[in-house]
Order: structure tokens, then sequence, then C-alpha cells
């Protein structure tokens, strides 16, 4: 269904990128009649009915349920784009009040949601008594947690040392936990489910049409007056919320 001539600049643009792939560059300048705008968009649309059928998207239909979310994030993308580390640790309570935060991808927000402020064995940011801190590495802490995530007692794989999957200069590195509260699953990992539904990072507004992550990345102690009440403010998935999966799916 649908039209025909955006099916057919699909296929003469699956064309175009086979030749850039196989090195037949002089083809691919000469392909026409391609995808060139937005308005040629190619995608499938999922609907937000729960029952009879079920059209809801399906990252959507599997994290968002009452029982949390289901499946994990790439805890190394949501990494890289969540900045570096050295970056926030750095922020002063003047680049707080001014907006300024480290570097990082805004796409994130919409990717990703997160439930919860602080991944065990990792770290959070606050604001608190005057100051920017790094909780709780600044106040010589430690988040791990063997019952929610058991890789957080554990040390490095040894494949991962002096890499940057294994860095663990402010806790446990991405191959085990997400900075910020960014709480996935790096590859390979086969070990069991922890009851972190209701903890782990879910899908977000894009392309599952789930909810969007509006966590503040550096938390106001100052105002909100406690940690639990920082972590309260991530809200957790639930059937119906966000955009209800009327997502897309890009073809």
């Amino acid at each position: 269904g649908g039209d025909a001539s955006k099916w057919t600049k699909y296929v003469n643009t699956l064309k175009m990128r086979a030749m850039l792939t196989t090195g037949n560059y002089a083809g691919a300048l000469a392909q026409t009649n391609v995808i060139e705008t937005a308005a040629d968009d190619l995608q499938f649309n999922y609907g937000s009915q729960e029952l009879q059928p079920d059209t809801r998207h399906p990252w959507y239909a599997s994290s968002y349920q009452t029982t949390g979310a289901n499946g994990y994030q790439s805890s190394w993308l949501m990494d890289i784009m969540n900045g570096e580390t050295d970056d926030w640790y750095a922020t002063t309570v003047a680049d707080w009040t001014a907006g300024n935060f480290p570097v990082n991808d805004p796409r994130r927000r919409y990717y990703f949601y997160r439930q919860t402020t602080m991944t065990p064995g990792n770290q959070q940011m606050i604001k608190a008594f005057g100051a920017v801190y790094m909780y709780p590495y600044d106040w010589g802490g430690d988040s791990s947690n063997g019952e929610t995530l058991q890789c957080s007692l554990q040390d490095q794989p040894f494949h991962l040392e002096f890499t940057p999957d294994g860095n663990n200069t402010y806790g446990n590195g991405r191959w085990c936990s997400g900075f910020i509260g960014y709480w996935g699953r790096h590859h390979g990992n086969d070990e069991g489910t922890p009851p972190d539904g209701f903890t782990r990072t879910a899908k977000g507004v894009y392309p599952a049409a789930g909810s969007f992550d509006n966590l503040d990345d550096i938390g106001d102690y100052d105002t909100v007056g406690s940690l639990g009440g920082l972590n309260a403010l991530a809200g957790q998935v639930w059937q119906g919320n966000g955009g209800g999966g009327a997502g897309i799916w890009p073809i």
C-alpha cells in the first residue's frame, strides 16, 4: 500500500547505498529518483491501542508494563551519549546556575528514559550546600548493591582492563553500570535478571513513543532536601505513559 512513487525512491536509494558500500561511486552518483527530502520519508506508524489488537510499538509494549521495563539498553551507547565523566566532575555552581553543562548528545533524552538518579556502583550529580558534588564519590561513599546489580560488587573483566569500557575511576565503568542514572547492560553480559524492572533505563520517546526524560542531570538537593526525593522525581514506567506506544518504525 501507500504511494508507489515513494516506494520507487526507496528502492533506488537502497541501490545507491549498496553502490556506495561496494565502492561503485560512479554508479551512486548517477543514480536518480532517490530520497532527498523529509517528504519522502518511509516509516511504519503504530497506534496506542492495547488490546484486540495491540497496535502499540513492540518496544513500548515490552517496556511500559505493570511489572516495569523489559529488556536492557546499551550501556556503551548511553555512556557515549552522556558525555565525559571528567567534564561533569568539573562542573561548578556557576555552571549549574547558567545551565552550562558538559557537551553531550541531546538525543539521549529522546532515546532513553531513566527511572532512577543513580545506578549501583556508579555516581549521580547533585547540587548541595552551595556546591556541585559527584555523589557518593566526593563523600567517600559506595553505591554498590549486589541484590539489584551483581556486577557492582565485582572487578571489571580482565579483557576490559585498561580500556574505556573497563574504566573504574569513578566506580564501576560502562561494563557494569552507567553514570547519572543510566542503567543498562553491556554486550555479552548473560547474567540472570535482578529485580530492576522499575529502575533500569527504558525506551524513550523515539521511536517507541515512550516517555521523555526530563530528569535533571544535576539534582537540586538544596531545594528537594533528600536523595530519595531527587530519585522520586525520575518517575517509573507504566502502561499508557508517554506517547502510549504510538511510535514509528523507520524503514
